[in-house]
């Protein structure tokens, strides 16, 4: 599942009706979904890191550091 910054500045939760707060699960699952994006987006950044440090390589310019 893909998110954007609006999806999580736009995302409501069902209000539970015996008891004060959200649905735990919902705010659980939807927890787990911004996790899961942002483990793919840290991902995705150290892969174009490793491309593009190999290109500067082959280009006799020095990697770029995190």
């Amino acid at each position: 599942m893909a998110l954007t910054p609006e999806d999580v500045l736009n995302k409501t939760f069902t209000q539970t009706q015996f008891r004060r707060g959200y649905d735990e699960r919902e705010v659980d699952d939807f927890l787990d979904d911004i996790v899961a994006e942002m483990r793919r987006m840290s991902k995705e950044s150290d892969d174009l890191r490793v491309d593009l440090n190999t290109c500067r390589e082959g280009k006799g310019m020095a990697p770029v550091v995190t």
